[in-house]
């Protein structure tokens, strides 16, 4: 067709003829688009309906080609039914057209060739809007697929029927329940499935009947059998199936209920046993809600009849010294979700004082608790008995501890006696066979240094002095024994705390890596032995400087507290662990490579006898301080001289600091 064609097909269509006239009213009254198109594809003209349908106006259509508002998509089918039209094949397709309001919409295009003179010079098309009609068949697919989905997922058997009974369908839940496959279901009459039992199908067919005719039976319990030949209990619900509006056949869900009837079965058996355990006991059982209201009383004394509980406020029925208590433990269980139990004495009139012991348990509904039980019992009986044991044990007791003390007293003079005796008999074996070669031992020396004199050397000299020296060691063994198995004498005389601490030190060889820091005070003035009081001081001094090998601080220090006068001595020394300190007491105990172990129990002793205490604190690598306590003013008896007749130290194998 030449370019002049269009022109001509415009023309041809703008004479004036009566069918031409009537074509265009035709053309412009029609409710679809309808457009003609050259043997090029260029629109020659539109009707008003396709205007409204896209959007776009006649005079930008004309001469455009179809394809400027046809989809991506469309394009190829649209171009392919264009060539089939040309051709002098009629189409019917479904295409995708763009629009003015930025949006596609389907059409069902209809589109013949148009022929003038017996010669095809374009296509004439009618375009009718679809979308709506695509979009309902798309919910209407979509709805059956999701029908479908629901149906093949469900849990429960879902069997469609006919007129006559034959199963049309099934879903998955049908097999897996009977144990047939859906083919071995699918067209068999239901009473020939297998499904049901022979002495059943009567009656269901009767039901059949019935429901076809519009009675349909409300939902209903079935026994069904297993393809492995167990029988089962299903819940059926029927209902009718209909095409265009006529009954079509009959739709059964069945859900299998074995399970719960016998978990039913089972809770009522356990219900019975519970209500007949509640009613029977000696105990009071409420069930109460979050309002502390009773739900639940069993038969008590608390009322004649328990059903007029129900709904009252549990602090109607309890005495009210009891309330205080229940409430807090109800609301502590509640919030909490833990059991929790109390016990309350209640005077209750004509009774007296009885006690009861409550358990609160929580009763909870999805992990909320919902409601609580209380169990009280009555153990007023239980508590008098424990009473009565409790005054037998105390009165057990002080028998025990008198005879205990008694035992205690006798073994502590046993132990005293044996000790003292032991003591002596070594003080006097030492005494006999050792003092009397040392007076010789001594003489022999002191003979020897007079006489031989400046003639000699220096190493004789050495020699002789640790002979002495030796002499001497020797001699303070055999005091320590016998000061400390005789009775001590003491003679009082009035002095200070700073005399003693001084007149000490000047007794002490005190190396030069030692500091001794001297805090003792001249007040107050006390009366002691000071002999003995200074050996105390030297004896501590000289333990403290033993445990200072690489130096150190010993501090000692005074003060009044109370009547009684405090002497510390702190060392900073290698300090004590405690199994040591817990024998230093004891006689004939030492850790020192030279010694009897008798230096500090004689301390001791002469602390004691003038009515004070010694005592030790000690930390290993640390140091250790000794603290000697004695009266300011001690009671005298007999005068200024008081004799001591038995140490407090040798009651005990061990004494404690």
């Amino acid at each position: 067709m030449r370019r002049n064609d269009t022109g001509r097909l415009i023309e041809f269509f703008s004479k004036d003829m009566p069918f031409v006239n009537a074509f265009e009213c035709l053309f412009e009254s029609a409710s679809d688009a309808i457009y003609i198109l050259d043997a090029r594809g260029n629109f020659v003209t539109i009707n008003r309906e396709a205007e409204e349908l896209t959007g776009f106006k006649r005079k930008d259509w004309i001469g455009k080609s179809f394809r400027k508002i046809i989809s991506t998509k469309s394009l190829p089918k649209a171009t392919k039914g264009f060539l089939n039209v040309i051709r002098g094949k009629p189409i019917r397709v479904e295409l995708e057209l763009k629009t003015a309001f930025k949006k596609t919409v389907l059409v069902e295009v209809t589109s013949k060739p148009l022929i003038i003179n017996g010669k095809i010079v374009g296509t004439l098309g009618i375009a009718r809007d679809i979308t709506e009609r695509k979009n309902a068949e798309e919910r209407i697919r979509e709805s059956e697929e999701r029908y479908r989905s629901l149906v093949e997922l469900a849990p429960d058997s879902i069997m469609t029927f006919d007129l006559k009974g034959v199963i049309t369908s099934c879903n998955t839940a049908s097999a897996r329940l009977s144990g047939y496959s859906k083919d071995e279901l699918v067209g068999k009459h239901f009473s020939k499935a297998g499904v049901l039992r022979a002495r059943d199908i009567p009656k269901y067919l009767k039901m059949l009947l019935f429901t076809l005719r519009g009675k349909v039976p409300k939902p209903f319990e079935a026994i069904y059998q297993h393809k492995n030949g167990t029988s089962r209990l299903g819940e059926v619900r029927l209902s009718l199936t209909r095409e265009k509006g006529k009954i079509a056949g009959i739709q059964a869900i069945m859900r299998d209920v074995t399970e719960r009837k016998k978990a039913d079965e089972a809770l009522r058996d356990a219900k019975e046993k519970w209500v007949s355990l509640m009613e029977n006991t000696d105990d009071v059982i409420m069930i109460l809600d979050g309002k502390d209201t009773i739900q639940y009383l069993n038969p008590t004394p608390l009322t004649t009849d328990p059903r007029e509980a129900i709904g009252k406020s549990v602090y109607e029925y309890l005495p009210r010294e009891q309330h205080d208590t229940t409430r807090k433990s109800l609301r502590k269980v509640f919030k909490t979700g833990k059991p929790d139990s109390y016990e309350v004495s209640p005077n209750i009139q004509g009774i007296g004082t009885t006690w009861f012991s409550t358990k609160v348990v929580p009763i909870k509904h999805d992990s909320e608790t919902v409601s609580l039980i209380l169990i009280s019992t009555d153990i007023t009986e239980r508590k008098q008995m424990e009473k009565k044991l409790q005054e037998y044990s105390e009165h057990l007791e002080e028998l025990v501890e008198k005879r205990t003390r008694q035992l205690k007293e006798a073994h502590g003079q046993l132990l005293k006696a044996e000790r003292l005796a032991a003591i002596g008999e070594i003080a006097a074996m030492v005494g006999h066979d050792l003092r009397n070669p040392l007076t010789g031992i001594a003489g022999a020396t002191y003979y020897l240094k007079t006489k031989l004199g400046s003639k000699m050397d220096k190493k004789s000299r050495e020699m002789l002095e640790l002979v002495e020296k030796s002499i001497g060691y020797s001699n303070k063994i055999i005091s320590d024994l016998l000061d400390y198995s005789k009775e001590i004498r003491l003679e009082l005389t009035e002095t200070t705390p700073k005399s003693i601490a001084k007149d000490a030190l000047t007794l002490v060889k005190i190396p030069k890596d030692i500091r001794i820091l001297d805090l003792t005070q001249n007040k107050p003035k006390i009366k002691v032995d000071v002999p003995k009081m200074e050996r105390v001081f030297v004896n501590i001094i000289n333990n403290a400087i033993d445990a200072m090998p690489k130096g150190g601080t010993l501090t000692i220090a005074s003060k009044e507290s109370n009547g009684n006068l405090k002497i510390a001595f702190a060392d900073t020394g290698a300090g004590m662990p405690k199994e040591v300190m817990d024998k230093i007491w004891t006689p004939l105990f030492t850790t020192k490579a030279k010694g009897m172990g008798l230096g500090l129990p004689i301390c001791k002793r002469i602390v004691e006898a003038h009515g004070g205490d010694i005592s030790v604190e000690s930390t290993v690598s640390k140091g250790t301080t000794f603290l000697v306590t004695i009266p300011v003013k001690p009671k005298l008896e007999g005068g200024e001289k008081i004799w001591v007749n038995v140490p407090e130290s040798l009651l005990s194998t061990t004494t404690k600091a």
